[in-house]
């Protein structure tokens, strides 16, 4: 008899400590929902995927420009913000025709941007000219 009594004593002692646990663990869920928050900004990434055409126009030989036209897709989860389009382009003995930058809108998170830009230059034809680099920042 004293040793169902014990027995007894502990299951009621297993019994209060799975409540004393599941109760403590509720609490901190709570009153720390650290695990629950939301994401942070940092966790938005924007990722830029641009589908564009350079071409060398001098149909009008006192007017030449080099043409970047096409679209930029935003597959990432955040917004690319400062978004810049960056040309170079080169004549005859490496000279350098065209290093410059224009600024684009922002392009949110699963968005298109249609671009038709014209980057003006003088002299001779170009020679060599590189496909356009993007930068943007979160």
């Amino acid at each position: 008899m004293a040793q169902t009594a014990k027995k007894r004593k502990l299951i009621v002692l297993g019994v209060v400590a799975v409540l004393v646990i599941a109760a403590v663990t509720y609490i901190a869920i709570v009153m720390f929902p650290g695990s629950q928050t939301p994401p942070t900004q940092d966790t938005f990434v924007p990722k830029l995927e641009a589908n564009l055409q350079v071409v060398d126009n001098r149909t009008n030989s006192h007017n030449p420009y080099l043409q970047v036209k096409g679209t930029i897709e935003n597959v990432g989860n955040g917004t690319a913000k400062s978004v810049t389009l960056h040309v170079y382009a080169l004549q005859s003995g490496n000279a350098t025709a065209i290093d410059t930058s224009k600024l684009l809108p922002d392009i949110a998170a699963g968005q298109t941007q249609t671009v038709d830009l014209t980057f003006s230059y003088t002299g001779e034809a170009l020679t060599a000219y590189s496909q356009p680099t993007l930068d943007w920042t979160n």
